[in-house]
């Protein structure tokens, strides 16, 4: 049983008429004698009386057709609320980003999007990794980047693989340290160190340095606003972590430079998305900007 048939018999009902119901729907009148004739050979009785001035329901006809509007109608209203909702999806994406440091790497692949998708609004958020996969996984996120590590195990995410993100340690470019030949990550805990966040695994290495020779956290600084932190490290002994493919940049070197240290550390990143939800319009132009910038 079809719904054009259901829809048919509906609006021969409504308007009293074969000729009339095929005019309103734009179809002959033999499509809709031939979805009537259908359903009253599926049903076993008439649903209608044929008279010389119209038609009208049979008793029976009149119970069944009753129940056919309805469905009709709640077809018509879902069809509706489908449309809608993808409307919605077009015209607003809501990009995560865990841990927040990643955030500043994604500049060129937001301002892409944002440039190419003049259609519809872009919102970006950042929190910890655990609760971003929350708000993706829920629905309140279409599209996050993060670490693979912490996205792997999602079983409901589809994941597409970024360049790795290279951490490198960086200081003015007249630091002490830059004077010295040798590895000198163990003596960065005589200086300020900014860690854009305490569970990378860039961090969880330098906390390690910084534990075996007793400093602890006394000076490890949190600040995951990398302008923020170019400021700090251009202008006092701080030490910070840049990514590698930043550090080649000419405007990187007129300030700064990297150290001689034993630090570097591959991170796999991911982009992903509800596996169960086709990309949207917005995530798909995201999707090619991120790949054509990514946050390394």
């Amino acid at each position: 049983m079809k719904i054009s048939h259901l829809r048919h018999a509906v609006m021969v009902d409504r308007l009293g008429s074969f000729t009339a119901a095929a005019d309103e729907l734009n179809i002959t009148q033999s499509s809709v004698t031939k979805s009537v004739a259908w359903l009253e050979s599926e049903l076993g009785y008439l649903l209608f009386d044929r008279r010389a001035r119209g038609v009208t329901p049979t008793q029976a006809g009149r119970e069944f057709i009753d129940r056919a509007a309805r469905i009709v109608s709640d077809v018509d209203t879902l069809s509706q609320d489908v449309t809608r909702a993808r409307g919605e999806r077009d015209e607003i994406l809501r990009v995560g980003v865990a841990p927040p440091s990643l955030e500043g790497l994604l500049n060129r692949a937001i301002r892409a999007t944002v440039r190419d998708g003049t259609e519809f609004r872009i919102l970006v958020q950042s929190g910890s990794s655990e609760r971003i996969r929350t708000q993706l996984t829920r629905g309140d996120l279409d599209i996050i980047v993060g670490p693979t590590e912490d996205l792997a195990n999602e079983t409901e995410l589809r994941l597409e693989p970024l360049p790795d993100f290279i951490g490198k340690l960086f200081a003015r470019r007249d630091h002490p340290l830059l004077r010295l030949q040798e590895d000198v990550l163990a003596e960065t805990i005589l200086y300020p160190l900014i860690v854009p966040d305490l569970t990378g695994q860039n961090t969880q290495k330098l906390i390690r340095v910084l534990d075996q020779n007793g400093q602890g956290f006394r000076r490890l600084h949190i600040l995951d606003n990398f302008p923020m932190v170019s400021s700090i490290v251009m202008n006092s002994d701080a030490i910070g972590i840049v990514s590698q493919s930043f550090a080649r940049t000419a405007s990187f070197r007129a300030r700064f430079r990297t150290l001689n240290a034993d630090f570097s550390h591959s991170m796999p990143l991911s982009v992903a998305w509800r596996a169960r939800w086709q990309p949207s319009r917005p995530m798909n132009s995201f999707l090619h900007a991120v790949n054509r910038y990514p946050p390394i």
